[in-house]
């Protein structure tokens, strides 16, 4: 019901490139997505938005769209998730409305402070830095930052990775999981996600994600 089309635009598209330690470079042509509007996002979040639910959103749509999808959980009741992605300076207003944000190494000096404290200090409720093979670490307000080892897997292409990250910690916080043990799951997921070619190809199923706990904790 939600669905806007447009012919001002094509429909947006991303070249990958893979190398030998199987990490990506992409190149984004945003066609159809730099038209995304405002009133269209909030709309559709105010019709279907449950309360206690999770939002998730990246940056390959414009800021006053990525914005009027974080105001709209709040109004909704909702947590709002951003994955940063492709990174580039954001607004304070955006930081603040943040339930987590989770950035990967790089991308944290991009967002336009440079640290994950001084996000905090916007106003963002929790920072979650995905470090690759090194695991991620959780930032929060008044606490210590906290590791979450790496899963180990035998990866081909990291493309996917972050967004299968930020997808399986959005559907854990949905479920009422603690931020710490729902980055263990993301953890394990976007390690998963890693085992073939492509996005999409190794993402992994809430059993497959569980064994991989699992078989890290004994």
């Amino acid at each position: 019901d939600f669905v806007a089309t447009t012919t001002a635009a094509p429909t947006g598209v991303a070249a990958v490139v893979v190398d030998g330690d199987a990490e990506n470079q992409i190149v984004v042509a945003s066609g159809a997505n730099a038209l995304l509007r405002p009133e269209h996002v909030r709309a559709a979040i105010l019709a279907v938005g449950v309360p206690g639910a999770v939002v998730l959103a990246c940056l390959e749509v414009p800021d006053e769209a990525v914005l009027a999808a974080a105001e709209a959980a709040a109004e909704a009741g909702c947590h709002f998730v951003l994955n940063p992605a492709p990174a580039r300076p954001l607004p304070a207003a955006l930081v603040a409305r943040c339930s987590v944000l989770t950035p990967n190494r790089h991308e944290l000096a991009a967002l336009g402070t440079g640290s994950a404290d001084e996000l905090l200090a916007v106003g963002a409720g929790a920072i979650v830095v995905t470090l690759g093979s090194d695991g991620a670490r959780i930032h929060e307000p008044g606490r210590e930052p906290v590791s979450q080892p790496a899963f180990k897997v035998d990866a081909v292409d990291t493309t996917g990775a972050g967004d299968a990250f930020s997808a399986a910690l959005s559907w854990a916080l949905a479920g009422a999981v603690p931020l710490p043990e729902a980055v263990r799951l993301a953890s394990a997921a976007g390690a998963l996600s890693t085992r073939a070619e492509g996005a999409r190809a190794a993402l992994p199923t809430e059993a497959e994600v569980a064994e991989l706990v699992s078989e890290q904790a004994r």
